[in-house]
Order: C-alpha cells, then sequence, then structure tokens
C-alpha cells in the first residue's frame, strides 16, 4: 500500500509540473512578411506591425555599443552612456510580442538625437523590408 501512495505521489507531481509548464507556453509561428503600420512611428518607445496576421510589437534603443551592421549581431543587454548622451547613436531593435528577442544591431545614426526620434521606425520598417532581419528577430530570441 505504501508503495503505491509513493507512485500515486511522484506521478501527481510530475503531471503538476507538466499542466503548469504547458499553460505557460504558446504555439508561434515565424512570419515570412510583414506590413507598414498605419500610423506614424517616429519619437515612439514601441510601436505593433501586422505579421502574416500575427501582432508584433518592436522596439528601439539607441546605445553608445556599436555592433556589425547587416549581421545579426545579438546583445542580452545595452550600455547607454549617462554622463556623455551623444554616444547613444547605434540603433538596436527588440521584438517584445509574440516573444521577447534579444537586442539585434540595426545602424548607426548621425547623432543620438536623430537616433532617438527614428529609431523604433527603422526597426518597424526593416522587419517590414528585410526579410533576413525578420528572421533574426524570430530566431534569435530570450
Amino acid at each position: 500500500m505504501f508503495y503505491n501512495k509513493k507512485i500515486f505521489l511522484f506521478l501527481l507531481v510530475f503531471l503538476a509540473h507538466f499542466s503548469v509548464y504547458g499553460a505557460a507556453t504558446r504555439c508561434i509561428y515565424k512570419p515570412y512578411s510583414c506590413s507598414t503600420p498605419s500610423s506614424s512611428i517616429s519619437n515612439v518607445s514601441d510601436t505593433t506591425i501586422n505579421c502574416s496576421g500575427q501582432s508584433v510589437t518592436v522596439m528601439g534603443m539607441c546605445a553608445n555599443q556599436l555592433g556589425a551592421s547587416g549581421t545579426g549581431e545579438a546583445a542580452n543587454q545595452l550600455y547607454i552612456s549617462v554622463s556623455n548622451v551623444e554616444l547613444s547613436k547605434y540603433c538596436w531593435c527588440k521584438m517584445l510580442k509574440p516573444v521577447a528577442s534579444k537586442w539585434i544591431y540595426l545602424s548607426e545614426r548621425t547623432n543620438a538625437s536623430d537616433c532617438i526620434s527614428y529609431c523604433t521606425s527603422a526597426c518597424a520598417m526593416e522587419m517590414v523590408f528585410n526579410s533576413s532581419f525578420l528572421d533574426t528577430m524570430f530566431t534569435k530570441l530570450q
């Protein structure tokens, strides 16, 4: 009788673990294309675009961390200079939904002010017009 209780308890814990895990996961698919947003997206922190019928939220961040443009270089975190904000002229992109991606390097802007104004817009447009960048956003996940 004691042996059956151990098996029952083991199965209960085992199934509970996978039930909780299963409830927290969600199946997503990698889209093949995105469409341009219907509204202006300059000077915003994040925006949502439609990618193959799925809402994708992307944001841009200006950092003083240079990356290699066109390589899909990814970073887990970015460095922003507090003492010299003008160094933060490198645009990095991150997908927030449906899943979180790493920061993907996009480009160097003229200066920090230009970067802040257009980084999020540039990230969204890059996902719309560059299929390899879109693919990178969905493969380099956190």
